[in-house]
């Protein structure tokens, strides 16, 4: 598939691409025969939107941009078919909490099944992100996110640090260990000088 739209990610597979012990967050995509089946079953046998093909192409089993955290009844994520189990999901509880989408959508990301970030499918090529929490009241269901997809994922990319959080704090703390010795240093040499 030819990216147009999600140039940065494909450019950035790996969030931590220099600490390869880190390699488990990394993006992993979904088969092209996966996305024509996702189209079938939640827009009508219809091309997806091209940015949204993008991401499940790039990233569609895990995204570092996103959380893909919708567990099953287990606590445990489903291995196969992950992108159909958060679209089913998450329209199980639309139904259970009486919200009504009378457009056809597909959620990108998913925060135990009632918040989740969707976009709509008859938006264009780069459709709006919109924010739904579903159980709360319906004044309040839908929060434009005012990004497209392609600008909420450039938008995370940008702002994701490439170093380990664990890796970071070490880093710092030796940095701040070589400053003190340093300064330490500095004095001694400072006194040497004085009582020369």
């Amino acid at each position: 598939m030819e990216i147009e739209y999600l140039t940065r990610l494909a450019k950035n597979p790996k969030k931590y691409p220099d600490y390869p012990e880190y390699n488990f967050q990394d993006n992993k995509p979904i088969s092209m025969e996966e996305i024509l089946d996702l189209e079938l079953k939640f827009n009508q046998g219809r091309p997806f939107p091209k940015a949204l093909r993008e991401l499940l192409y790039l990233a569609g089993k895990q995204c570092y941009c996103l959380l893909f955290n919708m567990l099953d009844d287990d606590g445990e994520m489903p291995e196969q078919r992950y992108q159909e189990f958060v679209q089913r999901q998450t329209r199980i509880e639309l139904k259970r909490y009486n919200v009504h989408i009378d457009r056809p959508f597909y959620v990108i990301d998913s925060r135990d099944g009632t918040s989740v970030r969707m976009v709509y499918l008859d938006e264009g090529d780069d459709p709006m992100v919109y924010f739904v929490e579903i159980h709360k009241e319906p004044s309040s269901i839908f929060q434009p996110r005012n990004k497209t997809l392609t600008q909420l994922i450039n938008h995370v990319l940008y702002h994701t640090d490439r170093v380990p959080y664990d890796v970071d704090v070490e880093r710092k703390k030796q940095q701040k260990q070589k400053k003190s010795i340093s300064s330490v240093g500095k004095f001694y040499q400072s006194l040497k000088n004085i009582f020369k």
